[in-house]
């Protein structure tokens, strides 16, 4: 629990931090230097990075919820969400990545977005596994644990689309760069 408590308070602080960008951004989309088309779509990669930091705070706070409930995760389905959450971490660190590569090398941001596009789908791959584990853990556990569990399970899968939705925009951005 201790772990957990302590993973919490990084993935909270980090989506606060996330939060400050996004409006300092915002601020500066405001300020008229960019023309309407490109502004548009700023605000759709800066909106849609947000979207990442906001589900996996749903996620962790999730986790916080089930700890004091009455029910267990199996340990077969407890290493699949977490490597569903490590996977997410892999595409933000990517989407990261491609952010700081788009000026200088647009070319590159085309390969980092096919591979956050190849680990999304990875990730819905391992929530066919999980949904199914869940279902049979629901026939045993209470019905809050049974729908946490769920909400974790798609939280996680949410942040993985939206790091394949701003790979997309980034790949957008990289063509029209090159």
């Amino acid at each position: 629990m201790r772990r957990a408590s302590t993973w919490w308070n990084e993935v909270f602080k980090a989506e606060k931090e996330a939060d400050d960008i996004k409006r300092k951004l915002i601020a500066e989309l405001s300020s008229g230097v960019f023309h309407p088309i490109d502004r548009e779509t700023i605000l759709r990669l800066v909106l849609g990075s947000d979207d990442i930091a906001a589900y996996a705070k749903a996620w962790s706070r999730r986790t916080m919820l089930m700890i004091p409930l009455q029910g267990r995760l199996p340990d077969s389905t407890a290493t699949k969400l977490v490597n569903m959450g490590k996977k997410v971490l892999e595409a933000t660190k990517l989407v990261k990545m491609a952010i700081e590569k788009l000026v200088e090398e647009p070319r590159a941001v085309l390969g980092l977005a096919n591979e956050i596009e190849r680990i999304e789908e990875e990730v819905d791959d391992i929530r066919i596994d999980v949904f199914n584990e869940i279902i049979q853990l629901c026939d045993k556990v209470n019905t809050s644990f049974c729908i946490l569990s769920k909400e974790l399970m798609d939280s996680v899968e949410n942040a993985a689309d939206k790091c394949e939705d701003v790979a997309d925009i980034l790949r957008s951005l990289a063509l029209l760069m090159i």
